[in-house]
C-alpha cells in the first residue's frame, strides 16, 4: 500500500529530471548556435594601421575549391539593433575559386582572405573592399587588377594568376580602396617556392614562325605597370587572319617558367614568352569540322516564330540556339519555345526585359535567340547565317561571364528577298597559338631598381 503512494511521486520526480535535461541541452544547443566557433588555423596576418581590424590569408588553393561560412544567430539578431559604424553585419558566406581567372580564363591560385577584429573574431569591415599587392625581392610588384575577387560578408577569394614563386617569403600588402587606413603588410614562407624552377634562353628581336601559309613576327615589346605593348604582324596570303591587340588580355599575353600568366610580369626573370593566338577572320574559309549546321529556314514573316531548338558543345560552351522570330515581340517563359507567342506589330527599336522567369524580346526585323555558357579564350565562336549570292553575315558570340548568356541576333533585311531561305550554322573558330621566348627590356629593370616605374 504504502509503496503504491509513493509511485506516482517518483514518476512525476523521474520526469521533471528528464524534462529539465532536454532544457538544458536545447539551451546549449541554442547558445552554441548564437556566436561564433573560434577561427581556425591561418597562414599570415597582418595589422591593419589606425583600425580595430586584421587581415588573415587562411589558406591557398591550386584546384577549384569553395569556401563556405554559416553566419551564427546572434549576427542575425544584431540586424534588429544599432549599428556599429565600423563595421557591417555578418552574412553567410559561400565563396567559388574556379581555378582561373574570372575575365581571361589564366591558370590561377586561390587565395583566401577574411577580417576579424583584436578579438580575434571575424568581422565585415566597412572599408573590406581593397586592392592586393605582391611584393617581390627585387622591387618588383606584382598587381593583379584583373583578379576580379569573389568577397562576401568580410571574406575575399582572390584568383592570383601571376606572383613572386622565386622569393623564399612571400610578401602580400593589402589596402583598402578609400584609403582610409595604411595598407597592410603580412610574411609568410612562401608556400609555392622551388629552387628548380627552369630557366629559359631568350631570343633577341624580331622573331619569326610559320605555320603552313600563315606567319607572325614578334617585332617589340613594352612593359607597364598593369599591361605590355606587343607589337607583332601577321600575314596569310591565302586568307586573312587577326588577333586581338596587346590590350586583349586572352588573346596576346607573357607567361614565366615559374607558373606565372599575365599582362605583365617580373622584367627580373630571365626570360619571357609571348603568347600570341591568331584567328581566322570572320569570314574566313573554316574547316568544314569546325561548322556546326542549324539548317536551312525560309525567311520569317512578321510575327511568326519558327523553332530551331538545338544545344551542342562547343569547346567549354554549352551553346542552345531557340528560335528564328520574325519582327515584332515574343514573350518568352521558362526558355521553352512552346510557351512563345508573337505579336504582330513591330517594335520602334530593339529590346529585351522582363522578370520572375518571363522576359519579352522586341525587334524591328528577324532574329535568332541564341543562350550559351562562357566561352574559352582560345576560341572564338561566331553565328553565321547566309542567303545566295551575298557575303555571310557574322556574329560573335562572346561570354566571359560563367553563367548563361543571352544574345540576340538580328538578321539584315537584305536577306528578306532569297527564295532559298536562310541557312544558320554556329563556326568554331579555334586559334593558331605562337609562343616566342624574349628577354625582358633592361630598361624595364633599371626603372624598377631606380624606383622610376610607372605605378599607375
Amino acid at each position: 500500500m504504502m509503496r503504491l503512494l509513493f509511485q506516482p511521486g517518483t514518476k512525476m520526480k523521474k520526469n521533471k529530471i528528464v524534462f529539465a535535461l532536454i532544457l538544458l541541452v536545447a539551451s546549449l544547443f541554442c547558445i552554441s548556435l548564437c556566436f561564433q566557433e573560434p577561427p581556425g588555423p591561418y597562414l599570415a596576418e597582418a595589422i591593419i594601421p589606425n583600425s580595430p581590424f586584421r587581415f588573415r590569408l587562411l589558406k591557398t588553393a591550386d584546384k577549384p575549391s569553395e569556401y563556405q561560412w554559416k553566419a551564427p544567430v546572434f549576427e542575425k539578431i544584431m540586424w534588429y539593433l544599432p549599428k556599429r559604424k565600423d563595421r557591417y553585419r555578418l552574412h553567410d558566406i559561400d565563396l567559388q575559386f574556379r581555378g582561373v581567372t574570372f575575365f581571361d580564363r589564366f591558370p590561377a591560385t586561390g587565395f583566401l582572405f577574411r577580417f576579424v577584429d583584436s578579438s580575434g573574431d571575424w568581422v565585415n569591415p566597412r572599408n573590406s573592399v581593397g586592392r592586393l599587392r605582391f611584393l617581390e625581392s627585387t622591387g618588383w610588384i606584382f598587381r593583379p587588377d584583373n583578379a576580379n575577387p569573389e568577397i562576401g560578408s568580410g571574406a575575399i577569394m582572390e584568383s592570383i594568376s601571376a606572383f613572386p614563386r622565386r622569393d623564399r617569403t612571400l610578401r602580400i600588402e593589402w589596402s583598402d580602396s578609400m584609403e582610409k587606413w595604411p595598407p597592410a603588410k603580412m610574411e609568410l614562407p612562401n608556400p609555392y617556392y622551388r629552387e628548380d624552377f627552369p630557366v629559359w634562353q631568350p631570343l633577341p628581336l624580331p622573331q619569326r614562325q610559320t605555320r603552313g601559309d600563315l606567319t607572325v613576327e614578334l617585332t617589340s615589346l613594352r612593359p607597364y605597370a598593369s599591361q605590355s605593348n606587343v607589337k607583332f604582324k601577321i600575314d596569310c596570303p591565302s586568307e586573312p587572319w587577326t588577333s586581338g591587340d596587346s590590350h586583349e588580355g586572352r588573346y596576346v599575353f607573357l607567361q614565366d617558367a615559374t607558373g606565372n600568366t599575365g599582362a605583365v610580369l617580373s622584367p627580373f626573370e630571365p626570360a619571357w614568352k609571348v603568347v600570341i593566338r591568331a584567328f581566322r577572320s570572320h569570314h574566313g574559309n573554316h574547316p568544314p569540322d569546325r561548322i556546326q549546321s542549324l539548317g536551312k529556314y525560309p525567311w520569317p514573316m512578321p510575327g511568326v516564330v519558327v523553332p530551331i531548338d538545338q544545344e551542342f558543345t562547343v569547346g567549354e560552351s554549352q551553346i542552345r540556339v531557340h528560335y528564328l522570330a520574325g519582327a515584332g515581340t515574343v514573350t518568352n517563359q521558362n526558355g521553352k519555345y512552346a510557351a512563345l507567342k508573337a505579336m504582330t506589330t513591330p517594335a520602334q527599336g530593339a529590346k529585351l526585359y522582363g522578370s520572375k522567369g518571363i522576359h519579352w524580346i522586341s525587334r524591328p526585323q528577324p532574329f535568332v535567340w541564341v543562350t550559351f555558357g562562357h566561352t574559352a579564350p582560345e576560341r572564338k565562336i561566331l553565328f553565321r547565317s547566309i542567303v545566295p549570292d551575298e557575303l555571310p553575315e557574322v556574329t560573335e558570340l562572346e561570354n566571359r561571364l560563367w553563367h548563361t548568356h543571352t544574345q540576340i541576333i538580328t538578321l539584315p533585311m537584305a536577306m528578306a528577298s532569297s527564295p532559298q531561305g536562310v541557312e544558320l550554322s554556329i563556326v568554331d573558330n579555334l586559334c593558331e597559338q605562337f609562343e616566342f621566348i624574349v628577354e625582358p627590356p633592361e630598361k624595364t629593370r633599371q626603372s624598377v631598381r631606380n624606383g622610376e616605374f610607372d605605378k599607375d
